[in-house]
Protein backbone atom coordinates (compact mmCIF):
# COMPACT_ATOMS: atom_id res chain seq x y z
CA UNK A 1 0.00 0.00 0.00
CA UNK A 2 1.08 3.33 -0.85
CA UNK A 3 0.19 6.78 0.27
CA UNK A 4 0.44 10.59 -0.03
CA UNK A 5 2.54 13.08 1.47
CA UNK A 6 1.25 16.93 2.00
CA UNK A 7 3.11 19.77 3.27
CA UNK A 8 1.68 22.70 5.66
CA UNK A 9 3.62 25.53 7.38
CA UNK A 10 4.23 23.19 10.53
CA UNK A 11 3.65 19.69 9.58
CA UNK A 12 3.82 16.72 7.19
CA UNK A 13 0.99 14.39 6.68
CA UNK A 14 1.27 10.98 5.51
CA UNK A 15 -1.79 9.18 3.95
CA UNK A 16 -1.96 5.91 3.81
CA UNK A 17 -5.28 3.51 3.66
CA UNK A 18 -5.39 1.04 6.55
CA UNK A 19 -8.41 -1.20 5.05
CA UNK A 20 -10.65 -0.73 8.28
CA UNK A 21 -13.69 1.56 8.85
CA UNK A 22 -12.13 3.78 11.29
CA UNK A 23 -8.56 6.30 10.91
CA UNK A 24 -5.98 5.80 13.04
CA UNK A 25 -3.69 8.72 13.85
CA UNK A 26 0.01 8.82 14.54
CA UNK A 27 1.93 11.75 15.67
CA UNK A 28 5.94 12.62 15.50
CA UNK A 29 7.67 15.38 16.91
CA UNK A 30 11.78 14.19 16.65
CA UNK A 31 14.55 15.94 19.45
CA UNK A 32 15.22 18.19 17.16
CA UNK A 33 11.92 20.36 17.75
CA UNK A 34 13.13 20.85 21.02
CA UNK A 35 12.85 19.82 24.27
CA UNK A 36 10.21 17.45 25.70
CA UNK A 37 7.68 20.33 27.24
CA UNK A 38 7.53 21.72 23.46
CA UNK A 39 7.32 18.06 21.65
CA UNK A 40 4.74 17.28 24.04
CA UNK A 41 2.84 20.41 23.57
CA UNK A 42 3.30 20.06 19.78
CA UNK A 43 1.83 16.28 19.98
CA UNK A 44 -1.15 17.36 22.41
CA UNK A 45 -2.43 20.08 20.18
CA UNK A 46 -2.42 17.95 16.97
CA UNK A 47 -4.85 14.83 18.78
CA UNK A 48 -6.68 17.81 20.05
CA UNK A 49 -7.03 19.30 16.73
CA UNK A 50 -8.14 15.70 15.51
CA UNK A 51 -10.31 15.46 18.08
CA UNK A 52 -12.08 18.10 17.35
CA UNK A 53 -12.25 17.57 13.50
CA UNK A 54 -12.90 13.86 13.48
CA UNK A 55 -15.87 14.44 11.68
CA UNK A 56 -13.83 15.72 8.45
CA UNK A 57 -11.31 12.91 8.76
CA UNK A 58 -12.29 10.23 6.02
CA UNK A 59 -12.62 6.53 7.89
CA UNK A 60 -10.52 4.55 6.41
CA UNK A 61 -6.94 6.13 6.41
CA UNK A 62 -3.59 6.24 8.39
CA UNK A 63 -3.07 9.92 8.99
CA UNK A 64 0.43 9.89 10.22
CA UNK A 65 1.85 13.70 11.49
CA UNK A 66 5.73 15.03 11.50
CA UNK A 67 5.83 18.13 12.92
CA UNK A 68 8.96 20.13 11.03
CA UNK A 69 11.79 21.81 12.66
CA UNK A 70 10.61 25.60 13.02
CA UNK A 71 11.21 28.56 15.03
CA UNK A 72 7.59 29.35 15.46
CA UNK A 73 6.91 26.65 17.17
CA UNK A 74 6.93 27.92 20.58
CA UNK A 75 3.73 30.09 19.42
CA UNK A 76 1.83 26.98 17.60
CA UNK A 77 -1.47 27.17 19.15
CA UNK A 78 -4.73 24.99 18.61
CA UNK A 79 -6.70 27.24 16.00
CA UNK A 80 -3.08 27.28 13.86
CA UNK A 81 -3.66 23.69 14.33
CA UNK A 82 -6.74 23.09 13.44
CA UNK A 83 -6.40 25.51 10.39
CA UNK A 84 -3.47 23.24 8.55
CA UNK A 85 -5.67 20.45 9.78
CA UNK A 86 -8.58 21.19 7.72
CA UNK A 87 -6.61 22.63 4.56
CA UNK A 88 -5.27 18.38 4.84
CA UNK A 89 -9.10 17.30 4.77
CA UNK A 90 -10.14 19.67 2.12
CA UNK A 91 -7.07 18.30 -0.30
CA UNK A 92 -8.01 14.51 0.69
CA UNK A 93 -11.84 14.64 0.96
CA UNK A 94 -12.14 13.12 -2.66
CA UNK A 95 -9.76 10.85 -2.52
CA UNK A 96 -10.19 7.24 -2.83
CA UNK A 97 -8.07 4.32 -1.69
CA UNK A 98 -7.33 3.24 -5.12
CA UNK A 99 -6.19 7.07 -5.93
CA UNK A 100 -4.02 6.24 -2.74
CA UNK A 101 -2.47 2.94 -4.14
CA UNK A 102 -1.99 4.55 -7.82
CA UNK A 103 -0.11 7.29 -5.58
CA UNK A 104 3.74 7.57 -6.49
CA UNK A 105 5.54 6.47 -3.08
CA UNK A 106 5.28 9.17 -0.25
Amino acid sequence: MHGRRYQTKHFIFFVRPNRRDYWRLGITASRKIGPAVLRNRIKRLVREAFRLNQHLAPPGFDYVVVSKKRTDLPGLNLDMVQKQLQQLFKQIRFLTEKDLEQAPRA
